[in-house]
This record gives C-alpha cells, structure tokens and sequence, in this order.
C-alpha cells in the first residue's frame, strides 16, 4: 500500500518465471550491449538481453535496488546461472540507460547528447527513479526551455538546437508531455510556447493517443486548446508589435529624429511587407525579431529611429515572455509546482 493507503504502483519490471516445463522457456533472443561475462544479472527487454551488474544497477536506481532485495521465486527463470529480471521497455532506450549507468555523469557532462537521447533517458530514468540520471537530463532540457524568471533576454527557438542537437519544432510536444510526467511545471512556458509555432494540423495530428513504442506521446486536449488560443494571441501581438513599429509615424515619440520627413515615408513602405500572410501571420514574437531586425535595417530611417524601433521591439518581447504563463493559462500550474 502506498502512504496514503492506496494501492502501490507495481513495480516496472519484474524476476522473469519459467513456463511451467522442465527448464526455461527462453524465447530466441540475442544479446544486447552491454553485455558482462561477470554479470549476475540478465535485464530482458523484448528479443534483446542484457547482462550487467546488480550493484551498478542498484548504485543508480531505486527501483533495481528495491529488486536486489526481493528474493527470486522458485519458478524463477535463468540463463545459466543468471537470473533473468523482464522489463517492458525499446530495447535500444533499455540500452541507452545502462550505457549512461556505467559511464556515470560523464555521458552528460562532457558530451552534447541529442534531443532524442536526453528525452529518452529522461523518461526512463524516471521510470526507474533514477534520481542523478534525471537531474542532469533536466538540466539539459532547462538550458533550453527556460522558465522566465532564469531568462534575462528573448527567448529564441532558434537556439533550443544549441543545447539539444537534432531538436525540430514538433519535438516540443515531447517536452510538454514530459514536464507533465515528472512534474517539471517551469519547462512548460517555453515549451508550449514552441509549440504554438506548430501549424493546426500537426498539433492535430499529435494530439492524444499518438503511440510511440507502445508510449502515449500524444498532447492533451487542455494543452491542445492552449496551443491553438495562444498562437492566435501571438499573431495578434506580432501584428500590433509590427503597427508600432512600421505603422504613422508621430514626430513627438521620437524627439531626436533627424529625419522627420524621410522616416514617415520609409517606415510605412515597409509596413507593406508585412502585409502579406507569411509575414503577419507569424505566432513567434521572440524568434521572428530576426526578421523584423533585418526590416528595420532597410527601412532606411535615421539612426535615431532605427535605436528607439529596437528598443520598442525588445520592451514588446520581454512583455510577452513575462506574460507567457498568463497567456498559456499556466500560471496557477507554474506557481503550485515551483513550489
């Protein structure tokens, strides 16, 4: 029973019985890496097995130190001498964890893994409360996704690549869904924020049940409706984000302007550009200043204007970063888990 009295979860993996015949009942499986001579323990994940090290595996995980503690059935099923413990995970994910559990910190630390191995290790590190693993796969998704107050400047979905190679913008889902799972509520701003460059049909597509190796990787109903009222939200302030920059020029909000019968003609002709769709219609008031930067370097207006546009366009940013939990509907879930 769990502390509340509730029924404990059951544990993630299992000690493997026999079928019941005079020996074990092996299915054909091959052998997986690593593979230890020495181990004394075989982790079965599908046709792949694994030999390693009870220790290690105790060293690293809650949940492998809880089963070094129950004893084998009598039924138990073996290789040899070796126990064999069932475990209901991708073999390749399986190997990706005991990699990371024989090579410690360091597989993190001082390497760049990518999007996929860091959300892969999470999730299953979790599955298997393996508190170290997790807090640096954490650490490395909080460099990307960071929550506000730990972001003294723009937010850019261009540079969440440079934390995580191989990240593409459908990935975010992946980031909302584990921020969900392990209760990491200050990754989900930026996160969903990302999401909401997403076009209506992929968050569609993605929304729940989406399966990946047997795993909901879908995104909820609540965080669907959220994706889709936020982009159009943002579109708005990118849209009135670009009337204040490009729209009438008032002579009086810029008092050093040296210009004043050049900038108004400039600044509108290039308002003209954003009146096509595939300029205003952008939801990404962060990353799209690169865009708008260039606009503003063309708009040939005096060098005045020019440093007031960029100092309109940064106060606008950080606005919207500030109000992204509100805007999201996700200030009452940030302050209650960051507690």
């Amino acid at each position: 029973m769990g502390d509340n009295g509730t029924p404990a979860p059951p544990m993630p993996l299992a000690w493997s019985r026999s079928s019941g015949t005079s020996g074990p009942s092996l299915e054909p499986c091959r052998r997986g890496e690593p593979w230890f001579d020495d181990g004394n323990i075989i982790l079965q994940a599908g046709d792949t097995m694994f030999k390693v090290h009870m220790g290690v595996l105790a060293k690293h995980s809650l949940v492998f130190k809880d089963l070094s503690t129950i004893p084998q059935p009598v039924d138990a099923q073996n290789h040899g001498d070796t126990p064999i413990a069932e475990l209901h995970d991708h073999p390749k994910e399986l190997a990706r964890l005991l990699d990371a559990f024989y090579c410690g910190p360091i597989f993190l630390r001082n390497e760049m893994p990518d999007f996929a191995s860091v959300t892969s290790l999470l999730r299953i590190g979790h599955k298997y409360t393996a508190e170290s693993l997790c807090e640096d796969c954490l650490g490395r998704l909080r460099k990307a996704f960071p929550l506000r107050s730990a972001f003294p400047y723009p937010f850019r979905t261009c540079e969440v690549t440079d934390h995580l190679p191989g990240f593409v913008l459908e990935d975010a889902i992946e980031v909302v869904n584990l921020a969900r799972l392990i209760c990491a509520a200050d990754l989900l701003p930026a996160a969903l924020y990302v999401c909401c460059q997403l076009d209506h049909r992929t968050l569609l597509h993605r929304l729940s049940p989406f399966r990946v190796n047997g795993t909901d990787r879908g995104l909820s109903l609540d965080d669907l409706e959220r994706c889709l009222d936020g982009r159009v939200q943002l579109c708005r302030i990118y849209a009135e984000m670009s009337m204040k920059l490009f729209g009438p020029h008032d002579p009086t909000t810029n008092r050093c302007c040296t210009a004043k019968q050049a900038c108004p003609t400039n600044k509108a002709r290039m308002l003209e550009s954003f009146a096509w769709p595939s300029s205003a219609c952008t939801a990404d008031v962060m990353d799209g200043h690169l865009n708008l930067w260039m606009v503003i370097e063309r708009a040939k207006v005096c060098e005045s204007c020019e440093a007031a546009m960029h100092d309109t366009h940064g106060k606008v940013q950080k606005a919207v970063w500030k109000a992204l939990p509100t805007l999201l509907r996700l200030e009452g879930v940030v302050e209650t888990e960051a507690r």
